[in-house]
């Protein structure tokens, strides 16, 4: 899907089929401390006694969204990330760029981890970058089992069940099977040397033959916290 994507943003600016980050959209949780806009619609900071402003330093942040455009800035350089809720600048440092200047491409779906603070001239909230992860790679790392939601209606065999799946064995990613129907309910869980790597594509491929909803992405517990919920919350 991403070349049609691809080729809306070009003419249209976004895209109007799908977000690309709509497949990522039960996962972000798990790597986000909020979508673009709660940012965006956040409070401006107020000016203190001494007169400076609140959070002048930036608040630690993770967000997530496509990249939509790149620029150089003097000895900056810019992204705009949309995450379909609204766009964020983000700028890099020359050090931070060159750390991750292969990842900040065009169309990239990306996690960009940094600081957040109000620009007065641009009169906006903006990110001051300090890391970039991909998001597919994420999930396929941080992803501990995959959950086939199956009904007793559906009429699949387990062998049916059972072919998507073996294409993309050789993760780490347990796979079950939940079964509710004809009276009866239960999960099976597949041998070890059926763990999969939770790609994109698996993901596309199981809700095609099962329907959206009824795959799920299942985590370890996250470790603790060292970034913060959006300002205001």
């Amino acid at each position: 899907d991403s070349v049609p994507l691809r080729g809306e943003r070009e003419t249209l600016g976004r895209a109007i089929s799908g977000d690309p980050i709509d497949r990522f959209v039960n996962d972000l949780p798990r790597f986000i401390t909020g979508r673009i806009n709660d940012y965006l619609e956040a409070d401006r900071p107020q000016a203190s006694a001494e007169g400076g402003r609140a959070f002048f330093g930036g608040k630690a942040v993770a967000i997530a969204g496509v990249v939509e455009e790149i620029r150089k800035r003097g000895p900056r350089t810019e992204i705009t990330l949309d995450d379909d809720t609204g766009r964020m600048q983000c700028s890099f440092f020359d050090e931070q760029y060159q750390q991750f200047r292969e990842l900040l491409v065009k169309d990239a779906l990306l996690l960009v981890e940094g600081k957040v603070r109000f620009d007065e001239f641009a009169n906006t909230w903006v990110l001051r970058a300090s890391k970039v992860s991909e998001l597919e790679r994420l999930r396929e790392k941080e992803a501990r089992r995959v959950i086939l939601k199956v009904k007793g209606s559906d009429g699949l065999s387990l062998d049916r069940l059972q072919a998507t799946p073996r294409q993309y064995r050789g993760g780490s990613s347990h796979v079950a099977l939940q079964f509710m129907g004809n009276g009866a309910r239960g999960t099976f869980s597949f041998a070890e040397e059926w763990n999969v790597r939770p790609t994109p594509a698996l993901i596309e491929e199981l809700e095609t033959l099962l329907g959206r909803g009824r795959i799920a992405v299942l985590y370890s517990p996250p470790p603790s916290p060292d970034i913060l919920a959006p300002h205001g919350s």
